[in-house]
């Protein structure tokens, strides 16, 4: 792995079937993942207001989609019946980064809606119709708190000439217009700051984990081109490369506990025991030539999905499909599912299809999109014969009590 160096500026950290078995698993030795401290800059501020305390939200009770092009926030329950719509004005595109907190018991009114469009040159956080905050440089990836309204977004800023600087940010609605970055990086174009996951200790933000994104390049690309892993303590400043030895880490994914880091690497998903350091392997089907990701895990971390792909969307003559596909962690694929076992159910052809989330422990969230780019969220219970149909639109998230 490349040590690279960072720049840690803490100002205020948180003012705030056609579906069958396939595969093998391959269990490899227990590798222990290392942590290295990188070097870190000069504080140039330090944090003197205790946050906030944000404790984790559990049993949601409904999801939030996003629909008419970006312009409407629909709820659903789990049975699939609407519960209430919210605008989304100013409109925008259904590409942008939406986040939901706040309790639905109070009424859908009283959620708390942040929207982090993605402008160029411009991002623009809302919360409702209301602009709470205004930065330069585009959008470089998005995570925040389940149903709290903690986020933390990363920028960039191209330099003509010169490296890139890319930055994140974190906080609440509320604090987010007098933040300052937590970080900074000024690097080479191979890769800028993403942020994953927020790390939480006792209902406050502890650290981030975050990685680092491939800019400047297009073209068909499937899965997200994200490498290597990273951890952001917010208390030190110290920024720390966690590595696996014999391994690189490309899409790195958490299960909602941590207990799990999924991974792309040579080939195959990998799946990271973080607590005793055991690596098991799957490796892509042979026909999945654009390799595999978009890995979820099930809230009991039991069952693993992801998509694997193959061919090009954007081909004279369109060879693309995915398969959909569930392992038991840490065992071995369990079931594949391809395009044509959704489309006999959904009556139209599948332009492409993505696991999302997990209900509970035998329910999948799959996202399915026409040749149109119209999306609709479908639940495939793995004890049941038959997915049905969730709702129309993008997920976005759950909705709590």
């Amino acid at each position: 792995m490349n040590r690279i160096f960072l720049v840690f500026v803490p100002a205020i950290v948180f003012i705030i079937a056609s579906c069958s078995a396939g595969g093998t698993v391959v269990p490899t030795a227990a590798p222990q993942a290392t942590q290295t401290p990188l070097p870190t800059a000069t504080a140039t501020a330090t944090a003197s207001i205790t946050p906030p305390s944000y404790p984790e939200r559990t049993d949601p009770q409904g999801v939030a989609v996003v629909q008419d092009k970006g312009m409407l926030l629909a709820f659903y329950d789990f049975d699939g019946n609407l519960l209430g719509t919210r605008s989304l004005l100013p409109s925008g595109s259904s590409s942008d980064f939406v986040h939901v907190s706040g309790s639905s018991s109070a009424g859908l009114e009283s959620l708390t809606v942040i929207r982090v469009k993605q402008a160029y040159p411009k991002v623009v956080v809302l919360e409702g119709d209301r602009q709470i905050l205004l930065l330069d440089g585009a959008l470089n990836g998005f995570t925040a708190l389940p149903g709290q309204p903690v986020i933390a977004f990363g920028t960039v800023q191209p330099a003509t000439p010169g490296p890139l600087l890319s930055k994140i940010f974190l906080g609440t609605p509320y604090t987010l217009n007098e933040a300052e970055p937590v970080f900074m990086l000024e690097g080479p174009y191979g890769g800028i700051l993403t942020p994953l996951r927020i790390q939480m200790e006792s209902g406050s933000p502890a650290g981030i984990w975050y990685t680092l994104r491939l800019y400047g390049i297009g073209g068909d690309i499937i899965f997200d081109p994200t490498h290597d892993l990273y951890y952001l303590d917010l208390g030190t400043g110290v920024s720390t490369e966690f590595t696996i030895p014999n391994d690189d880490i490309s899409q790195p994914v958490f299960s909602p506990d941590e207990a799990w880091l999924s991974y792309v690497s040579h080939g195959s998903m990998k799946f990271y025991n973080m607590q005793n350091g055991e690596t098991f392997s799957i490796p892509h089907l042979p026909e999945s030539d654009r390799g595999g990701g978009d890995v979820t895990f099930s809230p009991d971390n039991h069952y693993t999905a992801w998509k694997e792909a193959h061919g090009f969307r954007w081909a004279d003559v369109p060879e693309y499909y995915a398969v959909l596909r569930i392992a038991v962690t840490g065992e071995g694929p369990r079931h594949d599912f391809t395009e044509f076992f959704f489309e006999q159910i959904a009556g139209y052809a599948v332009a492409d299809m993505t696991p999302v989330t997990w209900l509970d422990g035998q329910t999948l969230l799959v996202s399915l999109s026409n040749e149109n780019g119209g999306r609709q969220l479908w639940k495939l219970d793995l004890t049941g014969p038959t997915p049905h149909l969730l709702a129309e639109g993008q997920f976005v998230g759950f909705i709590y009590p």
